[in-house]
Protein backbone atom coordinates (compact mmCIF):
# COMPACT_ATOMS: atom_id res chain seq x y z
CA UNK A 1 0.00 0.00 0.00
CA UNK A 2 1.05 3.97 -0.69
CA UNK A 3 1.29 5.55 2.33
CA UNK A 4 -0.65 8.36 1.36
CA UNK A 5 -1.66 11.14 3.83
CA UNK A 6 -5.07 11.01 2.88
CA UNK A 7 -5.20 7.20 3.38
CA UNK A 8 -3.74 7.66 7.17
CA UNK A 9 -6.61 10.59 8.17
CA UNK A 10 -9.54 8.34 6.21
CA UNK A 11 -8.57 5.67 8.39
CA UNK A 12 -8.42 7.65 11.64
CA UNK A 13 -12.05 9.19 11.28
CA UNK A 14 -14.67 7.53 14.18
CA UNK A 15 -17.06 5.32 11.93
CA UNK A 16 -14.81 4.32 8.96
CA UNK A 17 -14.00 0.75 8.25
CA UNK A 18 -12.86 -1.17 5.94
CA UNK A 19 -10.35 1.31 4.44
CA UNK A 20 -9.01 -0.26 0.91
CA UNK A 21 -6.29 0.96 -1.52
CA UNK A 22 -7.66 0.06 -4.50
CA UNK A 23 -5.52 0.99 -7.74
CA UNK A 24 -2.60 3.26 -7.97
CA UNK A 25 -1.96 4.54 -12.00
CA UNK A 26 0.37 6.70 -13.57
CA UNK A 27 0.19 8.56 -16.63
CA UNK A 28 2.82 9.97 -19.07
CA UNK A 29 2.55 13.61 -18.20
CA UNK A 30 2.92 13.07 -14.22
CA UNK A 31 -0.10 12.56 -13.21
CA UNK A 32 -0.81 9.75 -10.46
CA UNK A 33 -4.51 8.31 -10.10
CA UNK A 34 -4.53 6.64 -6.01
CA UNK A 35 -8.11 4.85 -5.42
CA UNK A 36 -9.20 3.85 -2.66
CA UNK A 37 -12.70 2.83 -0.72
CA UNK A 38 -14.14 2.33 2.69
CA UNK A 39 -17.47 2.18 4.48
CA UNK A 40 -19.10 4.96 6.73
CA UNK A 41 -22.58 4.86 7.95
CA UNK A 42 -23.14 1.43 6.01
CA UNK A 43 -22.16 2.87 3.35
CA UNK A 44 -19.23 2.39 0.45
CA UNK A 45 -17.54 5.51 -0.87
CA UNK A 46 -15.26 5.19 -2.98
CA UNK A 47 -12.08 8.27 -3.02
CA UNK A 48 -9.65 9.23 -5.92
CA UNK A 49 -6.66 11.53 -5.56
CA UNK A 50 -5.09 13.04 -8.40
CA UNK A 51 -1.49 14.40 -8.36
CA UNK A 52 0.14 16.41 -10.69
CA UNK A 53 3.05 18.85 -10.94
CA UNK A 54 0.24 21.75 -10.84
CA UNK A 55 -1.84 20.98 -7.84
CA UNK A 56 -3.68 17.67 -6.28
CA UNK A 57 -7.63 16.92 -6.55
CA UNK A 58 -9.34 14.84 -3.90
CA UNK A 59 -13.11 13.60 -4.68
CA UNK A 60 -14.76 11.37 -2.93
CA UNK A 61 -18.16 9.27 -4.13
CA UNK A 62 -20.84 6.91 -3.44
CA UNK A 63 -22.81 5.60 -5.80
CA UNK A 64 -26.81 5.02 -4.98
CA UNK A 65 -29.67 2.86 -6.96
CA UNK A 66 -33.59 3.72 -6.54
CA UNK A 67 -36.42 2.65 -7.90
CA UNK A 68 -39.12 5.25 -9.27
CA UNK A 69 -42.42 4.48 -7.20
CA UNK A 70 -44.19 5.72 -10.93
CA UNK A 71 -42.59 6.44 -14.36
CA UNK A 72 -41.10 10.01 -14.52
CA UNK A 73 -39.16 11.46 -17.63
CA UNK A 74 -35.31 11.61 -17.79
CA UNK A 75 -35.95 15.59 -18.22
CA UNK A 76 -37.95 15.63 -14.95
CA UNK A 77 -35.14 13.80 -13.02
CA UNK A 78 -32.05 15.65 -14.26
CA UNK A 79 -34.06 18.97 -13.45
CA UNK A 80 -34.86 17.92 -10.26
CA UNK A 81 -30.76 17.06 -9.81
CA UNK A 82 -30.16 20.16 -11.22
CA UNK A 83 -32.40 22.44 -8.39
CA UNK A 84 -30.68 19.32 -6.03
CA UNK A 85 -27.04 20.66 -6.78
CA UNK A 86 -28.20 24.27 -6.31
CA UNK A 87 -29.13 23.72 -3.23
CA UNK A 88 -26.45 22.49 -1.85
CA UNK A 89 -22.74 23.81 -3.05
CA UNK A 90 -20.52 21.02 -1.61
CA UNK A 91 -21.73 17.99 -3.07
CA UNK A 92 -22.28 17.46 -7.12
CA UNK A 93 -25.25 14.86 -7.99
CA UNK A 94 -25.10 13.59 -11.39
CA UNK A 95 -27.37 11.02 -13.00
CA UNK A 96 -25.26 8.06 -14.30
CA UNK A 97 -28.09 5.46 -15.29
CA UNK A 98 -31.95 5.79 -15.88
CA UNK A 99 -33.63 2.77 -17.02
CA UNK A 100 -37.41 2.30 -16.78
CA UNK A 101 -38.01 2.71 -13.08
CA UNK A 102 -34.38 2.04 -11.98
CA UNK A 103 -32.04 4.99 -11.90
CA UNK A 104 -28.48 5.40 -10.49
CA UNK A 105 -26.98 8.62 -9.02
CA UNK A 106 -22.98 9.47 -7.41
CA UNK A 107 -22.89 12.17 -5.07
CA UNK A 108 -19.23 13.68 -5.26
CA UNK A 109 -17.39 16.27 -3.53
CA UNK A 110 -13.90 17.68 -4.61
CA UNK A 111 -11.36 20.00 -3.14
CA UNK A 112 -7.66 20.75 -3.72
CA UNK A 113 -5.37 20.01 -1.43
CA UNK A 114 -1.59 18.73 -1.30
CA UNK A 115 -1.17 15.29 0.73
CA UNK A 116 1.01 15.73 3.15
CA UNK A 117 -1.48 19.06 3.93
CA UNK A 118 -4.56 16.93 3.95
CA UNK A 119 -6.23 16.37 7.50
CA UNK A 120 -9.04 15.30 9.52
CA UNK A 121 -10.71 18.75 9.45
CA UNK A 122 -10.69 18.55 5.78
CA UNK A 123 -11.82 15.15 5.45
CA UNK A 124 -14.61 14.74 8.27
CA UNK A 125 -16.76 17.31 7.65
CA UNK A 126 -17.11 15.93 3.73
CA UNK A 127 -17.71 12.58 5.22
CA UNK A 128 -20.61 14.00 7.61
CA UNK A 129 -21.96 15.98 4.60
CA UNK A 130 -21.83 13.33 2.20
CA UNK A 131 -23.42 10.18 4.53
CA UNK A 132 -27.03 11.66 4.76
CA UNK A 133 -27.30 13.06 1.54
CA UNK A 134 -28.62 9.40 -0.30
CA UNK A 135 -31.85 9.93 2.28
CA UNK A 136 -31.90 13.70 1.68
CA UNK A 137 -31.93 13.54 -2.23
CA UNK A 138 -35.22 10.62 -1.60
CA UNK A 139 -36.90 13.30 0.64
CA UNK A 140 -35.85 16.30 -2.21
CA UNK A 141 -37.66 14.39 -4.24
CA UNK A 142 -40.41 13.98 -2.54
CA UNK A 143 -41.19 17.27 -2.47
CA UNK A 144 -40.90 17.46 -6.15
CA UNK A 145 -43.46 14.94 -6.51
CA UNK A 146 -41.07 12.25 -6.94
CA UNK A 147 -41.42 9.25 -5.34
CA UNK A 148 -37.98 6.64 -4.64
CA UNK A 149 -36.96 3.60 -2.90
CA UNK A 150 -33.35 2.81 -2.26
CA UNK A 151 -32.34 -0.49 -4.20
Amino acid sequence: MNERNVYKVISSVEGVSNFHERETQSSAEDIVYYEFGFDFSDMKFFGTQITSPLFTLNRFNLLFRYTLKKETTKGNILEALNQYNLSRPLIKLVLTEMTGKKIEVKFSSDFISDDAMISGAQIVPIINIMAPSPGDFVTFLSKKKISLNHT
